[in-house]
């Protein structure tokens, strides 16, 4: 059996390093944490628990924090907002963290439910659960091939890419279906609908 532990939830940069570095050393086999970009205060956060006061974290940066102050624990994004995110760049920061963190990278993808957040970041909410399906095509193709083309999420053409594949042989590990051609270990939160 595997244990892993949260994140405290909106802990300072020193707890989060000792909390890091305390449980690495107790022996959990992963970390997990969850992040947003852009939080605003005027979005009902789905449980009562939270709001979008606190300072919710990023998923790149905090991995590689994460991944920098501790020396064998897995690190597990609980959530990377794919749909808010580039998806070259999103590939290359998955792939530099991983490679970085000597493969304890694992990482979760969410096509996002906070409207405002997507509005926030110039996205159209309502193209979301396409939009992810067709990032993860282009990241599973940065990684397994050497070197990719295609489009990027708006269309254009975008040419030539090379990026560092965070694995072996260049195959990412698959679990799972979300969708007809996605995120193989990814899966819809409660109440989403991909289209």
């Amino acid at each position: 059996m595997r244990v892993g532990i949260d994140l405290p939830w909106f802990a300072s940069a020193a707890e989060v390093r000792a909390f890091a570095q305390a449980v690495d050393e107790l022996g959990y086999d992963h970390l997990g944490f969850s992040a947003h970009v852009a939080s605003t205060n005027d979005t009902a956060f789905p449980t009562p628990s939270f709001t979008f006061d606190e300072p919710w974290r990023e998923s790149a940066t905090t991995a590689a924090f994460l991944a920098a102050v501790t020396r064998r624990i897995e690190i597990s994004s609980a959530v990377l907002l794919l749909p808010l995110c580039h998806p070259v760049l999103a590939a290359k920061q998955v792939a530099e963290v991983h490679n970085l963190a000597d493969g304890r990278l694992r990482v979760g993808v969410s096509i996002s439910w906070n409207v405002r957040e997507m509005e926030t970041l110039g996205v159209d909410s309502s193209t979301r659960g396409a939009r992810f399906e067709e990032q993860v095509a282009i990241m599973r193709r940065l990684w397994t091939e050497p070197v990719a083309t295609s489009v990027s999420p708006t269309g254009s053409p975008v040419g030539r890419w090379t990026t560092t594949s965070p694995w072996p042989g260049g195959s990412p590990p698959t679990r799972g279906t979300c969708g007809p051609e996605a995120g193989r270990g990814s899966r819809p939160a409660q109440g989403d609908h991909i289209e």
